[in-house]
């Protein structure tokens, strides 16, 4: 016992050492709204998509679901080339691994004070791509936050693809809808804590400094000139 809450603190330690220790963190309990209740016209709507979802998905959803529950922004290659990979992109890599990390932080606690049960954990019918593990709670998605902290930022770095860079964070987002392990609203959650820890990214001057190393870095490899 004495050693898992050990490694569990030295994973809250590591997390939070990776992290952006941020003079105005957003306020991620504040800006939401409590989760639909399960039997209000919401809740139910939301039950309805899902099963709607579950029934349409191709197997080319499925696969493309399955490959963007990776939490990398390396993911956004599809839109950026092959040019956009860590091995050759090590600012790059080294600053959305410490956004990713500063998301995380800030969202776990808001994740455990909402409580919210996943879909398939209250409607037996629905059937995840993934293993059935609740995995945590699902109000707001952490999945849909890194994604959108991504696309937002990478189109902060290259605004010629910005639309292509929303649009593929978006994509990247609703895949935990397709997957069954989230509710649209879980979703639109991580959109709205995104928007707000841009913003206070963006604030912040050590935030600042590896944000412009990195673009500088990033346009390099795709063979961009420089933007103010």
């Amino acid at each position: 016992m004495l050693r898992i809450l050990l490694i569990l603190l030295l994973s809250v330690s590591l997390l939070w050492s990776k992290s952006y220790h941020l003079a105005q963190e957003p306020d991620f309990e504040r800006l939401l709204p409590p989760p639909p209740a399960l039997e209000s016209k919401q809740g139910q709507a939301e039950l309805t998509e899902l099963h709607l979802k579950q029934s349409t998905r191709t197997p080319q959803q499925i696969a493309f679901a399955k490959l963007d529950d990776e939490t990398s922004v390396f993911r956004f290659a599809d839109v950026l080339g092959t040019s956009f990979r860590a091995e050759t992109l090590p600012e790059t890599a080294k600053l959305f691994d410490r956004v990713k990390s500063t998301g995380k932080h800030l969202i776990k606690p808001v994740k455990k004070e909402f409580a919210r049960l996943r879909p398939f954990e209250v409607d037996s019918s629905l059937h995840p791509i993934f293993p059935k593990d609740p995995g945590g709670a699902s109000y707001p998605s952490k999945h849909a936050l890194t994604g959108y902290l991504f696309g937002i930022l990478l189109a902060q770095m290259v605004p010629e693809q910005s639309v292509a860079l929303l649009e593929r964070a978006r994509i990247y987002a609703n895949n935990r809808i397709i997957a069954g392990v989230h509710y649209p609203s879980d979703v639109e959650a991580g959109r709205i804590c995104a928007q707000a820890l841009v913003q206070s990214l963006l604030a912040d001057p050590g935030f600042q400094k590896d944000f412009a190393q990195a673009k500088q870095e990033l346009r390099t490899a795709l063979a961009l000139g420089q933007t103010q």
